[in-house]
């Protein structure tokens, strides 16, 4: 008889266990269908992250809204630009920004050198920064001394550059365990460096990359605190523009994307944000291990947990910035949460068992309540178990 309650108590146990887990899935599913869609739609301002395929002459980007791809088929009407990056600091998550210090250069050929004399263009307003923010504090200053002729009527003009960056394809579903692309993007300014329906052939805007390595681009002091440098990516496009700026046909402008890839340092990340969460929950799911007399003492563990949780939880979201879905971390906060809330709820019936039972009995209710916290624990083991995988699973 005895053995018959043992099984049913703990196929009840598990059944509950596993219509939690089921019921965390179907909740995550959702959201990250909800998330996918809205990662789908197309941005108002048209600087959605786009993958890219890389060759020699052409350089393709899966966003037709925003981008189209391009080929330099027009040599006379081709801007080639270059970036070097020396130092890339100040990474902040939360606002989704960077500083950038380098030098990018310019090199166009005599029929753009004909625009810029009819059109007295200074040769700092050629291109601009568009990812840049905070105008005061950006710094473009061309190398001093005249342009620098080459060979074949081409003319060559090299910037020093220092400034802040705004980084909008920041993928952080597998936090803090992210890859993040900090792009530099480059734009040619002036309208008549543009294309416009009915108007001249379009003047394009190619990367110059030191024997197509991309390694050329980044300089000594590349490292990012927390980051290993995984390589860079060269997108060249036209940006369309779904706007005429108040006159004429919507314009478009050639761009150049130089994104630097960098992943988190797996040992960081979890030393930081993964071992003081796994040291809660060890916490929590030792305490069914307390004699179930000791109910003030058992109370005083999940209740603990939760306010350090919150405060834990907390501090991680003011490093990154506001998200429509949830986190790697974050779904394992949900883990941490629900453990801490049913390990109170249990501690809570222990208690009042034990409190209530008669003298004679508290033997016997302590004995209970010690068997059933040791189903509670050995199912937590199991659920966190299960939340790894499905945390990641979850987070895309």
């Amino acid at each position: 008889m005895r053995s018959s309650w043992k099984r049913k108590r703990l196929q009840k146990f598990i059944l509950i266990l596993f219509s939690v887990c089921l019921i965390l899935f179907l909740i995550g599913s959702l959201a990250r269908h909800h998330s996918i869609n809205v990662a789908n739609q197309p941005s108002s301002h048209g600087n959605q992250a786009s993958k890219s395929v890389i060759n020699k002459t052409n350089f393709l980007v899966t966003d037709p809204v925003f981008r189209k791809p391009v080929t330099f088929d027009n040599p006379a009407r081709t801007i080639e630009v270059g970036l070097h990056v020396e130092n890339i600091h100040g990474l902040s998550l939360a606002d989704q920004t960077f500083w950038v210090e380098g030098w990018y250069w310019l090199i166009w050929p005599e029929a753009i050198q004909k625009i810029i004399d009819q059109n007295k263009i200074d040769l700092k307003n050629m291109v601009e920064l568009t990812n840049q923010v905070e105008d005061d504090s950006m710094v473009i200053e061309p190398e001093p001394g005249q342009p620098l002729q080459l060979p074949g009527n081409f003319t060559y003009q090299l910037f020093r550059v220092s400034g802040k960056f705004y980084a909008d394809k920041l993928t952080l579903e597998k936090s803090p365990f992210q890859k993040i692309v900090l792009p530099v993007t480059i734009e040619t300014r002036p309208l008549v460096l543009s294309c416009t329906k009915g108007g001249p052939p379009c003047v394009h805007l190619k990367p110059q990359i030191y024997q197509d390595k991309t390694e050329s681009l980044m300089g000594l002091y590349s490292n990012l605190n927390g980051y290993e440098y995984q390589g860079a990516q060269v997108v060249s496009y036209i940006h369309k523009y779904n706007s005429n700026f108040g006159v004429g046909e919507p314009v478009d402008f050639p761009s150049v994307d130089f994104s630097f890839i960098y992943k988190a340092n797996p040992i960081a990340a979890f030393s930081q944000y993964l071992l003081p969460l796994l040291v809660i929950i060890g916490v929590v799911l030792a305490s069914p291990s307390l004699p179930g007399s000791i109910g003030d003492v058992r109370l005083a563990i999940p209740s603990t947990a939760l306010l350090t949780l919150i405060f834990l939880e907390q501090s991680y979201l003011t490093t990154i910035p506001s998200l429509s879905y949830l986190t790697f971390l974050s779904w394992l906060y949900v883990y941490a949460y629900i453990l801490a809330i049913i390990f109170f709820i249990l501690y809570c019936w222990g208690t009042h068992q034990y409190i209530t039972a008669s003298e004679e009995k508290k033997r016997d209710t302590e004995k209970r309540i010690d068997r059933i916290d040791i189903y509670f624990q050995i199912g937590g083991i199991v659920a966190l178990l299960v939340a790894f995988p499905l945390a990641w699973y979850l987070s895309g």
